[in-house]
């Protein structure tokens, strides 16, 4: 389960799969809005009611950013560079 702020390319890496809070540049604010989302992920975690849709959600989660980032990926757009810096 990831809980993650909207800094940088978060929100689009996540594809909306995961616990996403608003970026402040006050750490106290910050550091508030991090404890809400982390808070809300445990309390859904361990929730029993909704635990099973968590897991399914985490499995989705995991797959979609291993075929969306995983090294697999990555290596074949690496050699596709090495090809054309070579070419």
């Amino acid at each position: 389960m990831c809980v993650h702020s909207s800094l940088a390319a978060l929100p689009e890496t996540s594809k909306g799969l995961t616990f996403m809070y608003d970026y402040s540049e006050d750490i106290q604010q910050h550091a508030n809005r991090f404890y809400v989302a982390l808070r809300n992920a445990i309390l859904l975690k361990k929730s029993s009611k909704s635990a099973l849709d968590i897991h399914h959600s985490l499995d989705v989660q995991s797959k979609l950013s291993n075929d969306l980032y995983g090294w697999d990926r990555r290596k074949n757009e690496w050699e596709q560079l090495f090809k054309e810096l070579l070419a």
